[in-house]
């Protein structure tokens, strides 16, 4: 079966490893917290994500969604 690829940020990748390093017990989730400079809170929504969804739900749901800062297109059309 073709897997969809997903394209993730240095971010991601290494928030997946940390996270991945406390399911094995390698890893506190407070020291995780500090490292990838979260709070433990969302620590713990990262993990129930990543239970959730897999890697895919670490990336962020803004990847492929216009910037919220874009001029609309009404505007844009004024300007010209």
């Amino acid at each position: 079966s073709m897997e969809a690829r997903i394209f993730m940020s240095t971010r991601d990748l290494e928030r997946l490893e940390v996270l991945n390093r406390i399911k094995e017990k390698s890893l506190k989730q407070s020291i995780a917290a500090q490292i990838l400079d979260i709070r433990p809170r969302q620590v713990r929504r990262l993990l129930r994500r990543l239970d959730a969804e897999g890697s895919k739900g670490l990336v962020s749901k803004r990847v492929g969604a216009p910037s919220n800062n874009r001029v609309s297109k009404e505007l844009k059309k004024g300007i010209i």
